[in-house]
């Protein structure tokens, strides 16, 4: 096989023609585009780089750019490949190498490139194998400039270039706009090699030419042996840096100047993998990683935000009669929040919306997404928050980042957020947030990843932190009663009533089950809590009004639910020690902290009735008052054949600090324990 680097002639099919568009509105059509020195050579003419605003490639042909990138001699790979494995020998892969370079240019444009070793040891880590690289073509162009497997005794297998594909997503509920995927499949891995690729990419359309920031993250869920990242910027340019997740002494840093750039590199050796554990931090809040910006505040991209959302965000004359007729009869302010809030919630459906920096960021105008009626998270909150300033209530489409993905970082200024949501301001002075992204949230709650995290508002240019809600936000209040007949048959009604997330959830769940198949699931539902159940009746809250709170009721029986043992039977509680699992405390040490989603309650109270029986044994109250939860229960022994029982669960806090993790699994285990004690009842058939 001949040897190769994917290098030369620029390739590109004839029957497709590209387009350069220059700032003064002319565009210009070529089959060939190249980037040479500061001048894009097209077939016909040669134009600065400065002249062009954005360049479009368009057919399916894969291109690759003259480009020279000298790869590592494969003896000094197999033997940096033994090393490794001296270090890491249960490890099912190893990355060697793991090289990052991003160059900042002086007409703002940017070059990338990444290199990638990676040592297979076990069939799971064979996927390294397959490659797939996202492009955005109104703002980029990639290029593989080599890939190969390299087999133990040296051999080389290289990838064809003709057998990279560039394929559109396929569209379900998101729209792509112009973006492809990149991928191919270097040939012949097996386990014991080593793959290796490069590719690169061109950034000639980037969001704001003033803004540079990256990120860059050592590790992972593999052993990484080397992993190291450079930035190159005009030595004019001004560059803050900050390492998370590790000691800034653990992180190599050196930075020199060469001519009119300077260089900032970053390296870290023998990185030990992620450890999983349940409940864990996300991955970005977890592996070594360093944070960079060429901004020494956040006072630009505060107006390139607001400037955005503004011109967005016009209260049109259908707009302004929309939210008329929406709070038309409401009773007070929080009434018409409220209308506003369902409304957008059951008629924008969310669609996600991958575009350009005015469409992905700042979303569509508030008029457009009514009149479409769909939108992503941006569209949403910038429709609700105008829709909002149309009744005199100020709203502002915030950015956020969700806490299931990662920490915000405040001090390094950069396009950063996963998610948008609404801060309002009202005549009062109250000061709150709701996302109007979902389809069921009763006010005033909103979705748990929104909970415990920081949130820019780019308008009053101000990074504010979204408190998380008290317990009773995120409650689950649920109430038995049971009946037990001599024979040891036990009626349960049961009624189950929520606040925030969780009934948003549930609702949710129920609005998508069919009429005709809900009884079936509520037979499945009975049946996994309490086998031989046997279902009598259910009914829903309501479904689609999400003003009223919604509850959940089901009867049902269950033959013989009492545990014989000779003369005593035994009654355990339905469904309560299933309501309390805490697989995060199954780790001896933890190495990370808990993390939840938002705070957490929940409360049982059970009605219980029994004939023929007489009670034998009640268990203890237990009352339990941890530095991040509380839990207290009782019993009530009312006459010779009632009692009742009652607990409440509180965790307010959403992180729990690994340095609490032994006081805190201690108490949940007591809490454990506690529940394992059944009532004891004698007598009976």
């Amino acid at each position: 096989m001949r040897k190769i680097l994917f290098a030369g002639v620029l390739i590109v099919s004839q029957l497709f023609a590209h387009k350069v568009v220059l700032f003064n509105g002319k565009v210009i059509k070529s089959n060939r585009i190249e980037l040479k020195d500061g001048l894009y050579i097209l077939d016909d003419t040669v134009v600065s780089k400065l002249d062009v605003k954005k360049v479009i490639f368009t057919g399916g042909a894969s291109a690759y750019l003259p480009v020279k990138y000298k790869l590592e001699n494969v003896d000094s790979i197999l033997e940096k490949a033994k090393k490794a494995r001296r270090l890491y020998p249960d490890a099912s892969g190893i990355v060697l190498l793991d090289k990052g370079f991003y160059e900042m240019e002086p007409d703002s444009s940017q070059y990338n490139r990444y290199h990638f070793q990676g040592l297979i040891l076990k069939d799971e880590a064979r996927d390294w194998a397959n490659v797939t690289i996202y492009i955005d073509e109104d703002m980029m162009k990639a290029r593989v400039l080599a890939a190969r497997c390299i087999k133990p005794d040296g051999r080389v297998i290289y990838l064809n270039p003709k057998d990279i594909k560039v394929t559109k997503p396929k569209s379900g509920l998101e729209f792509f706009g112009k973006g492809k995927v990149m991928s191919f499949t270097i040939p012949g891995v097996e386990v014991g090699d080593i793959v290796e690729y490069v590719y690169e990419y061109n950034v000639f359309n980037p969001w704001d030419k003033h803004v540079f920031s990256e990120r860059w993250f050592f590790g992972g869920k593999k052993p990484v042996f080397h992993s190291e990242v450079t930035f190159k910027l005009p030595a004019s340019s001004y560059f803050k840096y900050l390492v998370r997740n590790t000691s800034p002494q653990n992180v190599k840093y050196s930075e020199k100047q060469t001519g009119p750039y300077k260089l900032y590199k970053f390296s870290m050796n023998d990185i030990d993998p992620v450890v999983d554990e349940p409940q864990m931090p996300p991955l970005m809040d977890v592996i070594p990683m360093v944070a960079v910006t060429n901004q020494k505040s956040w006072d630009y991209l505060y107006t390139w935000y607001a400037n955005f959302q503004k011109k967005r965000m016009v209260i049109t004359p259908e707009i302004q009669a929309l939210a008329d007729s929406i709070v038309k009869g409401a009773t007070n302010l929080d009434d018409s929040i409220a209308r506003i809030y369902y409304w957008v919630q059951q008629n924008i459906r969310y669609i996600s919306i991958k575009g350009g920096a005015s469409s992905g960021v700042s979303g569509h105008p508030a008029s457009e997404t009514l009149k479409k009626g769909y939108g992503d998270c941006t569209d949403k909150s910038i429709l609700f928050s105008t829709l909002l300033r149309a009744i005199g209530v100020m709203g502002y489409p915030v950015y956020i980042e969700t806490n299931d993905q990662g920490t915000f970082i405040k001090d390094i200024p950069s396009f950063q957020g996963n998610h948008a949501i609404t801060e309002i301001l009202t005549r009062d002075g109250r000061d709150f947030y709701l996302d109007a992204t979902g389809s069921t949230s009763r006010y005033p709650y909103f979705w748990s990843a929104d909970h415990g995290v920081w949130a820019l508002n780019a308008q009053l240019r101000k990074i504010s932190f979204i408190k998380v809600p008290p317990p009773e936000d995120n409650w689950r209040k649920y109430t038995y009663k049971l009946t037990i007949k001599s024979d040891g048959t036990t009626r349960v009604e049961f009624l189950g009533q929520y606040t925030g997330d969780f009934e948003a959830g549930v609702r949710w769940y129920w609005q998508h089950v069919k009429e005709k198949e809900r009884t079936n699931r509520m037979e499945q539902m009975i049946q996994m809590t309490s086998p031989g159940a046997k279902l009598v009746s259910y009914e829903l809250g309501p479904l689609y009004d999400l003003s009223k709170q919604f509850y959940l009721k089901i009867t049902f029986d269950i033959p013989g639910y009492l545990k014989n043992i000779g003369d005593l039977h035994l009654l355990e509680l339905p469904d309560l020690k299933n309501r309390y699992r805490f697989p995060e405390i199954n780790v001896k040490n933890r190495h990370y902290n808990i993390v939840y989603r938002t705070s957490y309650k929940v409360s049982h109270d059970f009605y219980v009735t029994f004939s023929g029986y007489k009670l034998k044994y009640l268990p203890d109250s237990l009352d339990i008052q941890d530095k991040h939860f509380s839990y207290r229960s009782y019993f009530k022994k009312i006459g010779t054949e009632r009692f009742e029982y009652h607990d409440i669960f509180r965790r307010w806090d959403r992180i729990i600090p690994k340095s609490d993790y032994d006081s805190y699994k201690n108490h949940l285990l007591l809490l454990l324990r506690h529940l394992r004690k059944p009532v004891i009842l004698e007598g009976g058939k």
